[in-house]
């Protein structure tokens, strides 16, 4: 008799997990973890201004200028990508017209400029709201052409001659990502551009605010 309420009590148990196993695996299954973000672009404009050769800042004036940089982390602190900055140039008629008294110009030449780049960023305080970085860029700028050239009494004047080649250009910037999202920043920074060999322009500042989205 005790054998067989013993094998009744046994066999009742079993069933009660086999029934409460499942459902218990059920409420109690973790959910999955989020990675981090492991991807950005960022867009930003802003203002550059020439500060290069004499020949550019004294005909040239700053312009705008915009910039999209695609970004994958390999790190928290670590950031590598690929991007494109474009900037414009307004041509000083005024400062022209002082330098050159009596030369008439058909048109304002201004000046656009691309910069196709390969980028690393490091970033520093992780886990801060605000996150400074420091970047380094390598690639080629390119600078639409502006010459001005006139004949007088058979003899060749160059009043200017700009830009029309593409060259190997270095950039590096500094600036924040201010984070208002886990997925959105506040995207700030200062950059020069060091366009190598270039006998007219040679640096560039570029001073830009923008969003950063994570993905």
């Amino acid at each position: 008799m005790c054998r067989t309420f013993a094998f009744r009590r046994f066999l009742f148990l079993g069933m009660v997990l086999w029934v409460a196993g499942p459902v218990q695996a059920q409420t109690y299954d973790p959910q999955p973890v989020k990675r981090p973000p492991r991807q950005a672009i960022v867009v930003s404009t802003g203002v550059t201004f020439p500060v290069g050769r004499e020949v550019l800042r004294e005909f040239w004036l700053r312009g705008l200028g915009a910039s999209v940089t695609y970004l994958i982390y390999p790190s928290s602190t670590l950031a590598l990508g690929v991007g494109i900055d474009i900037s414009w140039l307004y041509f000083d008629l005024e400062g022209f017209t002082r330098r050159w008294a009596g030369v008439s110009l058909a048109e304002k030449q201004n000046l656009t400029l691309g910069h196709v780049h390969f980028d690393a960023a490091y970033y520093f305080l992780k886990g801060n709201q605000t996150r400074p970085f420091v970047s380094v860029q390598l690639g080629a700028e390119t600078i639409s052409q502006a010459t001005l050239r006139r004949v007088i009494n058979g003899v060749s004047q160059t009043y200017y001659d700009v830009g029309g080649k593409g060259r190997l250009a270095f950039g590096i910037a500094g600036g924040a990502d201010i984070q208002i999202e886990p997925f959105l920043a506040i995207h700030t920074e200062l950059k020069g551009t060091i366009i190598l060999n270039d006998p007219n322009v040679s640096f560039l500042l570029h001073l830009r605010a923008g969003v950063q989205y994570k993905f």
